[in-house]
């Protein structure tokens, strides 16, 4: 292996790193304990899920994140990037409750 072909090494390296990225499917990815409903297992979004389970395990930093998709109106109500996702009026310490504007 020449010097000439060593210098596409890195360029080939970030080519697969990003070309793996882009073909994830979330089909390895385990979303036990989450207890998802429908409207999140069938979101329209191949990210719905692990957009969920984000809010579940850092709903804390979303709680800073406005909205801005309108979604703080009528009907919705939502004070946060949280609340699109976690319906914080039913959310109970027993109980949580998703929102399922996430999903859309």
């Amino acid at each position: 292996m020449g010097i000439r072909s060593l210098k596409f090494l890195p360029f080939l390296l970030l080519l697969l790193i990003v070309a793996a990225g882009c073909s994830s499917d979330n089909k390895g990815v385990a979303f036990e304990g989450y207890n998802f409903p429908d409207f999140v297992n069938q979101g329209s979004h191949n990210g719905t899920k692990d957009a969920y389970a984000y809010a579940v395990d850092h709903g804390d930093l979303l709680d800073y994140i406005p909205c801005y998709c309108n979604c703080y109106e009528d009907p919705f109500h939502h004070e946060s990037v949280k609340d699109c996702f976690i319906n914080n009026q039913y959310t109970t310490e027993e109980q949580l409750v998703y929102d399922p504007h996430g999903a859309a």
